[in-house]
This record gives C-alpha cells, structure tokens and sequence, in this order.
C-alpha cells in the first residue's frame, strides 16, 4: 500500500519570505522594512508616515482628514496578509481595491475598507467591511456586525484578507471574521489600489498605527491552474497534494485518499466558507467515530461551529451521535451508512441557516439552524451540548476532519460555493 507522509517546508519559505522576493508560491512584499518611497504614496490628507524598526508607521496630525498611504500599482484577486498594532484611541483601517476622485491632497480614496479598531472593554468591529466614502457605510450586513475581541490591543495583530470576485474574506489572528460577496460592490471596484489609514482626529492625539510583513499574492488566472473540476467546482482534495489544507499534518496520502492511520489531530482547510456543497466520499474502520465540520473555529471545535458525524453505526438505529447526524443536534432520518470498510458518499450542503446531508443517494438531514433558539437545548426538547445557541453560531468557518482515535479515509473531496 502507497504511503506519501505530508511534510514541511515552513523554514525554507520563512527564509524566502525574509529575503524581501516573490517566493516560489507566488508571494510578494509589499514593504521591505527599509523605504516607501519606491511603491507607496500619501493621498487624501496631511498625516505622517515613515519606516521606524522596520515598520511603517502613520501619525495623525491635527485637522487633517483620513489620510492613506497608498500603493502605486492597483490589484484584482488576491491574497493579502500583514500585521497592525493601532493606538487604542485610533481608528484605521486598509482600504482594497480603492479608487480616487478630485484633486484634493492627491486625490480622496474610496471603496472598500477592512476595519483597524482596538478591541477595548466590549470589543469591536475589527476585520468587517467598510464603504470609505462611497456613502454606502458598512457593507457587511447588520446582522453580521457583532463586536468581537479578536483584535489584541496593544500588540501585533495578524491579519488575511482574500478577495476574488464579489466575495471578500477576513481573518484576524487565525479567527475568521468576514465572508462578504457584493455584486454591486464588484462592479464598481473589482481592482485598485491598497491603502494603509490614518484617519482624522480633528485636534486630538497625536496618535500612530504601525505595519509590517505586507506581502500580497495574485489570485488573478487562479481557475486556469488546476483547482477547478467539473461544473465550477473546487477539488479540495485531488489524491496527490493537501495544498487546500493546513499543514504540516500526521494525517496522510494514502493511495488516493486523505488517511487517518495514527494520532493525528483534525484536519482543517486554509479557508473558511460560508454557503456551499460539500461532495466527498469516505471509509470507516470498525468502530470508527469521526466527523466531518463545517462552519468552524479550529481553535474552538466542538463548540465554535458545526459536525456532520462520521461512524460505523451501520445495521443501528440512528441517533444523534450515528452516521449523517448534525451532531449532537439532529439523528439522521434512517441509517443508510454501508459497513466498515466500504465506500460512501456524502454530500452536505449547507446556504443561510438551512443544513441538508445526503448520504449514499438518500436525504437523511434537512434543517433550518435558526430552529435552535436556545442554548443546550435541541428545538424536540432534548439536551445538547452546545454553549450557544446554533442560530447564534458563525455562519462562515473551516472545514475540517476529525481524528477521535479511530482510522478513516476520505477521498474525492470538491466544493461548490453557493
């Protein structure tokens, strides 16, 4: 039997990545810790901006407006990560795929803008989605808008930002914190420049924002290399690479199949999603029990998102713990998982609040999650063990596979974002 162990590469790509050069998975660095006066420039307003200790920080200046110090060259598609550490007193932010119009201070940037904001006592806004002048105010929905304490004040903040298409996807510290998709948005501004805020603080301050490790990779072409199947679909896992998901991992290439063979840990994919359908196939060991999540925190999984139960309860009545499940939430309508050591198919999909599974050709889940209204508590009366209510749980998150002790494969595994 084949086995290909999945290892690391993390030293030689943080060596790349210090050089200040495009490595060889497409990043490039924004700021080389050194100058911006080759690829930046300062528009809308009279804030201040230079390198200290290999940082760029910005400075506020009394009766200036929100002032950006900007990118020269524009960008689509991309990926984009750095880290911030912003004045507890200062809101800031960086603007993507930005325009300008008048003349004023260089020009006034506008378009969308992703939050900078110290946490404080009750948390903030950190990583949403903001209309800069374009008189839209916060594109992320109300509903969406809840104030958080990802953002740790007074320290360095890592921050991710993917935008392809309409959609836009934000992570603080590994947390994901945004899906947006704007059509409307897109049109007006499906490409433009990056900009580092300063905003105004009329007379107050003076007070400052800091960046560093700026580095940008092009998502531009990317359905032309390879990560695309049938009908739009993503593979997420092709049988020969685990480029989709984090690493490095125990878990391994096995003729074909992702394999949990030894302790392992959960497997968990780069990137969060929202609405989509999820199509893979999978094998248990006997007795197996292990999971398939969606909509989850890695850092907080079994209470931080939602599992589709994976286990060898073939020939059992089903339940809340057996296979197809909403774990712990809803049993699956008829037991249709074959015995341990077959193959099955699933596919999950998930849009808004409502869940479906099939499972081997048969619907066996199909529920509306804003049905669980109360903590602990499943809407038949009995108890589960969920902390929060499921209509309260994140409706964008990771995909990840279980490891509880037991062998699994999984194979042939797309996605379709809905």
């Amino acid at each position: 039997m084949k086995t290909t162990q999945i290892a690391t590469t993390t030293a030689i790509l943080l060596a790349g990545a210090a050089t200040g050069f495009a490595d060889h998975h497409g990043w490039k660095d924004l700021f080389d810790g050194k100058s911006i006066d080759k690829d930046w420039e300062i528009k809308s307003g009279t804030a201040t901006y230079e390198v200290v200790d290999g940082a760029i920080v910005g400075t506020t200046k009394p009766g200036s407006p929100n002032t950006f110090l900007c990118t020269k060259k524009e960008y689509g598609d991309f990926e984009l990560e750095f880290e911030v550490k912003c004045h507890n007193n200062l809101n800031s932010g960086v603007q993507i795929r930005s325009k300008l119009k008048g003349d004023k201070h260089g020009g006034r940037v506008y378009g969308p803008q992703v939050e900078i904001e110290a946490s404080g006592g009750g948390g903030a806004e950190a990583g949403y989605v903001y209309g800069e002048a374009t008189g839209r105010g916060w594109l992320t929905p109300k509903e969406r808008l809840k104030k958080h304490k990802h953002f740790k004040d007074g320290q360095w903040n890592k921050y991710r930002i993917v935008a392809k298409g309409p959609r836009i996807q934000t992570w603080i510290n590994g947390e994901a914190i945004e899906d947006h998709k704007d059509e409307d948005n897109y049109k007006t501004h499906p490409k433009g420049i990056i900009g580092l805020q300063v905003h105004g603080v009329g007379n107050r301050g003076p007070f400052d924002v800091a960046w560093r490790k700026i580095r940008i990779k092009s998502l531009d072409g990317e359905k032309t290399k390879g990560n695309e199947g049938p009908k739009g679909k993503k593979v997420l896992f092709d049988g020969k690479s685990l480029d989709h998901f984090q690493t490095p991992t125990k878990w391994v290439i096995q003729d074909g199949t992702i394999a949990r063979t030894r302790k392992s840990g959960y497997l968990w994919t780069k990137e969060a999603f929202g609405d989509f359908v999820l199509n893979l196939e999978f094998k248990v060991s006997k007795k197996c029990n292990s999971g398939v999540f969606f909509r989850t925190n890695p850092k907080n999984s079994v209470q931080g998102g939602f599992e589709i139960q994976i286990m060898d309860s073939h020939g059992r009545k089903p339940g809340k713990h057996s296979a197809g499940a909403l774990y712990d939430a809803r049993p699956a309508s008829k037991t249709t998982v074959k015995p341990a050591g077959e193959w099955n198919t699933m596919q999950l999909k998930a849009k808004g609040s409502k869940v479906e599974v099939n499972m081997n050709g048969e619907k066996i889940v199909d529920v509306d999650l804003d049905d669980w209204d109360t903590p602990r508590k499943n809407p038949d009366g009995s108890k589960n063990k969920f902390k929060t209510a499921l209509k309260d749980l994140p409706r964008t998150g990771h995909i990840g596979f279980q490891d509880h002790g037991h062998d699994v494969w999984y194979r042939n595994i797309t996605l379709e974002e809905l």
